[in-house]
Formats: C-alpha cells, structure tokens, sequence
C-alpha cells in the first residue's frame, strides 16, 4: 500500500511540473508587448560602398540592441509595394524622402601637368615590392572654356550633352571621352594624371534615401541618421547630407562636399 501511494505521489508531481512548463511562461508573458526581433533591410541598385556601410552599422546596431537586420539586395525597380508578406521594413533606394547617404561625383580630365603620386621606391633583395600608387587628382576649378568635348557618365549622375557609360572609367582609359564624372574612389584607378573640378550647384552630390514601412525599420533609420552612423560614411568614401566629413583631410572629396 506504501509503495502504491509513493508511486502515485512521484505521478502526481511529474504531471504538474509538466504543467508548469507548458502554462506559466504563456501568462507571464500574455501581458508583454512583443518584442521587435528582425528589421527587414532592402537595398535598391546600389555600389558596393553603400552596401559596405550599411552591413558594418547592422552588425552594430545587433550588438547594441540585440535586434537582427537582414540585408537583401534588389534591383533598381524594386519597391515595397509586392505584399505584406515580402514588403520590407526599410527601403534603400534612390528615391523617397529621408536622405541617409549621398554619393559624391566630380568631373575629371587628363592633365599630364598635374601633380602625381611619387612612386614608391623598388624593394630591396628578399624583400617583396610595393605597389606602385596611381595618379593622384589634383583639385582645380571648373574651366570656363573645357578643353574637351565627350564627357563620359554613369548612370546615376548625367548632366547636358553628357554620354552615357556602364564602365566610365575603363571608357575614358581607352579614349571614348576627353572628360568623365567619377567618385573620388573610382579617380584612382586611372593611370594617368587628372584634373578634378566641382560640379555646380551640387549636382555631384546625389542622394540616397531611406523609406521606413513599420516601427522596425523607423527604428533602424533613425539609427542610420544618428551621428556615429553618419560619421562612419568617411570611411566607405561616401558623404553625409548633415556632417562634414573631409575637411583638411581628402582635398578631391572636400571639394565634393562643398559644393
């Protein structure tokens, strides 16, 4: 009779932890609104600059708040009008409202009289050579009479009688144009000396924005927009709409910005 009594009792507590388990963490959190755990990030046709800048502030914006963001590249085209189901929380593209980023363009042309990088001296024996630096862009204002006629484009930035290019500065390597619009970053890989000038009225600055859909991704731009984000910019060669980034630092990408 003890022994059946023991048994039961041993029963009697295993169904009621059993039951705990399965009932007290659904009330105790029945009352908790739920957390945000995953902010939905799209990014539309950008560089690879862009999409660099962006990965490194989600991995900080994990750290600091726990929250994971998923980052999805998509075409150009691309909007968040496609369903609830596969609309994203946040929208980086190049249109909308909320400027996060700025591109910065210039006009460069070959000048073999502009100053250029002093290369680097050959390497001593057993001792592996340093790459030798391209040609540095030496800033200038814009002439009032170019001395060229074609001038090469990217897609994101065209200006009157400017030509359209998918490889602007392999074009302008080869010849297909005398002048070209490029990033600061994309100047160095020429291999020739160049001039670069502003371009007026800050058309070489072109925007990039952000369009928040649900609190998750307004969450997650206004931590893009905040200062640490924007000042980690400089560091992808990309400029910020609020923050000056290059003075005294970058001479090409000061004379970008200020414009």
């Amino acid at each position: 009779m003890r022994k059946w009594i023991v048994t039961l009792a041993a029963l009697l507590a295993t169904a009621g932890l059993v039951y705990s388990c399965f009932r007290f963490p659904f009330q105790q959190n029945s009352g908790m609104p739920a957390r945000l755990s995953l902010v939905r990030v799209w990014i539309a046709g950008q560089e690879p600059s862009v999409c660099s800048w962006l990965r490194k502030q989600a991995t900080r914006y994990e750290k600091e708040t726990g929250i994971r963001v998923y980052l999805r590249a998509v075409p150009e085209q691309a909007n968040a009008e496609t369903g609830p189901a596969a609309a994203p929380d946040l929208l980086i593209s190049g249109k909308g409202e909320k400027t996060v980023v700025l591109y910065g363009y210039a006009l460069f042309y070959r000048d073999d009289t502009a100053q250029t990088v002093t290369p680097v001296p050959t390497s001593l024996l057993f001792i592996r050579p340093s790459p030798t630096p391209g040609a540095d862009p030496t800033p200038a204002p814009t002439p009032e009479h170019p001395p060229f006629s074609v001038l090469l484009a990217p897609e994101q930035i065209q200006l009157p009688g400017s030509v359209s290019s998918a490889h602007p500065v392999s074009d302008f390597v080869e010849g297909k144009g005398d002048a070209v619009l490029l990033t600061a970053e994309q100047a160095k890989q020429l291999p020739f000396a160049v001039r670069a000038c502003p371009l007026p009225d800050g058309k070489g600055l072109v925007p990039i924005y952000g369009a928040a859909a649900s609190p998750a991704g307004e969450a997650f731009l206004a931590f893009l927009t905040a200062e640490p984000s924007q000042r980690a910019l400089a560091d992808a060669g990309l400029y910020s709409p609020v923050y000056v980034l290059y003075r005294g630092i970058d001479p090409v990408r000061e004379m970008i910005e200020n414009r």
